[in-house]
């Protein structure tokens, strides 16, 4: 059975809920399967917030934890987190359309009373409910220059150069493997994957 919580404010604080992205898809963006909600899932937890839950009814919802919070006095986290969560917002638009041109997502950030009594389900219930096992994907081995240099440049959007640390190739690689795979259905292997006697950091 499916792990769902309605949101109130004591659950918020248990979980350390302390903002949240609202999506409103006005052109049938996203897909039966939920890859594209998966991929927004995806592009905000490797930011710099924990996301664990996700609403689909009446709109999409992402709740976010500041992860930061747990070292640094709340005086100064609630600012630059309030910023990073709208840093997301953007991000997420821009994957919309990155995914498709003609996208129409509208995105804003509600208040804890706005959404006190919202339902929402763990992103891995929801996931696995909506994955179809074994489906032929049918993936091609062809990424045309222009697409990669698209989902580059977004990498370095998701992944801020100035903060990267050893190993955070793979987190890129993995997420733009995902990108690829569920958006473009393109089978893209790794520089890691085409070399797997070299290791990479």
């Amino acid at each position: 059975m499916s792990d769902i919580i309605v949101l109130t404010e004591a659950k918020m604080k248990e979980l350390g809920i302390s903002a949240f992205i609202r999506i409103k898809d006005l052109s049938g963006f996203f897909d039966p399967e939920m890859r594209r909600l998966w991929l927004m899932y995806s592009v905000a937890d490797n930011c710099e917030a924990s996301v664990w839950w996700i609403g689909t009814e009446p709109d999409i919802l992402l709740p976010l934890a500041d992860p930061r919070s747990k070292w640094s006095s709340e005086k100064e986290n609630v600012r630059s987190f309030q910023k990073e969560v709208e840093r997301i917002g953007s991000l997420l638009k821009r994957l919309a359309m990155l995914i498709d041109p003609r996208a129409r997502i509208e995105i804003d950030y509600p208040e804890k009373e706005e959404v006190q009594g919202r339902e929402v389900m763990r992103a891995y219930d929801l996931w696995n409910a909506h994955r179809e096992e074994g489906k032929d994907d049918r993936l091609s081995p062809f990424l045309s220059p222009d697409l990669e240099k698209s989902i580059d440049s977004f990498m370095d959007m998701v992944f801020i150069p100035e903060n990267w640390m050893i190993g955070i190739c793979h987190s890129i690689w993995r997420l733009k493997k995902d990108i690829l795979r569920d958006a473009f259905h393109i089978d893209w292997k790794s520089p890691a994957e085409r070399h797997p006697h070299i290791i990479y950091d």
